[in-house]
């Protein structure tokens, strides 16, 4: 397969991926949403191996890995600033509402710059405090900036390196945590030492760096019957994993082995079938609206909450069946409203600066 054919399987898995994110962020009740939570933890991780595997696309404008990623960092920053904007209005604005106090709403503000927020946010990605999702945003661009210091030298000859250790280490810190009950180290929840740009955003980045560049070693070596048992197996493997932990310490994990078999075999189904569609209007989701759906989404969750509450049916037994479901579909429609107002913005913004 030639490595510059557009790959519409990834466009459907990223679609896939979004929309798993909106049912994690407002889960479907019982084991149904045990089950449905647990898998959507493929999407990030999905997220990551795509940035890494079009990493070098469309750089024949930069002719230097300096212009490279800058190019990279610039587009993540933006990415993180119009969600770190949107929020910032956002969530003062929720807590007014939900709380009706403006002491709350300041008690927020004044919390985002205690030493441990701070550094949980700069360090860790933690953005729990605005908007917890944004933490990925984050994490790419830390990923983008940390692979400008290593430099195009240690990529290709290294980037194996950290994908087994920091993987490893992660699942075993995690394991260890649990085993002994251990939910904060100085203050900072466990999932959040580990759900980051190093332990979580690194590995997953590199796995797709490294696909790209033995792309056709691994097709050769790797038969489409082999991903597909690869596949099913981190299914069933993930499913225990899920009942397991949740029965055993009453929560989930950000990372579970099963997900890791999952998202590596999809991608290399995806690497091998690229002219495959899957669901059509997925696949559109995943092309056109994955960062506006990301973006909005928690916001439309939460928004829809208010609404719910003053409506007096967020008791009603049908609700936690189907909240998510119009949850994820008004994220959708918003996030193609949000898309073709921003086109029509920019446009008419390029077109003002060319008369000029």
């Amino acid at each position: 397969m030639n490595k510059n054919t557009e790959n519409h399987f990834l466009y459907y898995l990223k679609g896939l991926g979004c929309i798993s994110v909106t049912f994690a962020h407002c889960p479907f009740p019982g084991l149904v949403g045990i089950l449905v939570n647990g898998y959507a933890r493929f999407a990030v991780p999905m997220f990551f191996m795509v940035s890494g595997y079009y990493l070098l696309t469309g750089s024949g404008k930069a002719p230097t890995w300096s212009d490279l990623m800058r190019d990279r960092c610039k587009k993540a920053g933006r990415m993180l600033g119009m969600g770190l904007a949107l929020y910032g209005l956002w969530r003062p604005l929720q807590l007014l509402v939900t709380s009706g106090s403006i002491a709350v709403v300041k008690e927020w503000f004044l919390n985002l710059f205690h030493p441990r927020s701070l550094f949980s946010m700069v360090v860790l990605n933690d953005m729990t405090s605005i908007g917890g999702h944004l933490w990925y945003l984050a994490s790419l661009l830390y990923c983008y900036l940390f692979l400008w210091i290593i430099g195009p030298r240690w990529l290709k000859e290294r980037a194996w390196i950290p994908v087994p250790i920091l993987l490893m280490g992660h699942m075993i810190l995690r394991a260890i945590a649990d085993f002994h009950g251990i939910q904060e180290v100085f203050g900072i929840p466990v999932y959040i030492i580990l759900r980051n740009w190093l332990m979580m955003g690194v590995p997953f980045f590199m796995t797709g760096v490294l696909i790209r560049r033995n792309q056709q070693q691994i097709l050769e070596l790797i038969s489409e019957k082999a991903v597909k048992i690869l596949f099913w197996a981190g299914v069933l493997l993930s499913g225990a994993e899920f009942l397991l932990t949740y029965f055993h310490i009453g929560t989930d994990k950000e990372l579970y082995p099963g997900i890791v078999l999952m998202v590596v075999s999809m991608f290399l189904y995806a690497v091998r079938n690229p002219e495959k569609k899957g669901i059509p209007v997925v696949g559109v989701v995943g092309k056109r609206y994955l960062l506006p759906i990301y973006l909005i989404h928690l916001a439309v969750i939460e928004g829809m909450q208010i609404i719910y509450y003053y409506l007096r049916i967020i008791d009603a037994a049908w609700y936690p069946w189907v909240a998510p479901v119009i949850n994820s579909i008004l994220s959708i429609c918003g996030a193609v409203i949000w898309s073709n107002c921003w086109s029509r913005l920019t446009l008419g913004w390029k077109r003002k600066r060319g008369e000029k």
